[in-house]
């Protein structure tokens, strides 16, 4: 066997293993396509072989996000967010999240409806002492609409309520500013 035949076969297996071998690292999952169906999930720290040119694969990134909740407003007065807090989650079903290229905007969107559908229902009272029972409901209505993503929320921190600040504020100056109004008008 000559130098070149020998060079060849070596290239030939430095490029077959570059193209087969895939290591999973940390807080990762490896999804493996076939034919463009799932066929396999790697979890973290694992290591796998795939068919060149058969078998693709993608990583998909298994650790806790955490965002913002976005910022939405009611119908009548846009001067303060309803709602200010963070949300994290974290995938559950790889494969099921794995073509989602936008799942970071449609979680925030979930997040947003849900907690629109909670307030809907819920009094400024509510708003103001029962955090924790909005946090849960929304909590709830996020994981059911988001399962189909292979997304769960894992927890949902609303630090304040400044629309419904903003309004109790104002109701309780409205008294001053009607008796002003009446003490300028006999004046």
């Amino acid at each position: 066997m000559n130098i070149e035949a020998l060079l060849l076969l070596l290239l030939t297996i430095a490029l077959f293993t570059r193209l087969s071998l895939r290591v999973v690292g940390p807080s990762q999952t490896l999804v493996i396509f076939q034919n463009g169906q799932a066929v396999k999930v790697v979890g973290t720290g694992r290591m796998t072989f795939l068919l060149p040119f058969i078998q693709t694969s993608k990583l998909v990134d298994t650790s806790r996000r955490s965002q913002t909740i976005p910022a939405f407003y009611d119908a009548f007065a846009k001067q303060a967010p309803l709602v200010q807090g963070t949300f994290e989650y974290r995938i559950f079903e790889p494969i099921k999240a794995v073509g989602n290229d936008n799942l970071p905007k449609d979680i925030e969107r979930i997040v947003r409806i849900a907690l629109e559908r909670v307030l809907e229902d819920a009094t400024i009272a509510e708003c103001l002492t029962e955090k924790s029972v909005i946090e849960a409901r929304a909590l709830e209505i996020v994981n059911l609409k988001s399962a189909p993503f292979g997304v769960v929320l894992t927890s949902l921190k609303i630090d304040s309520f400044p629309r419904h600040r903003q309004l109790l504020l104002q109701i309780t100056t409205m008294p001053y500013m009607i008796y002003w109004q009446i003490v300028e008008e006999v004046q």
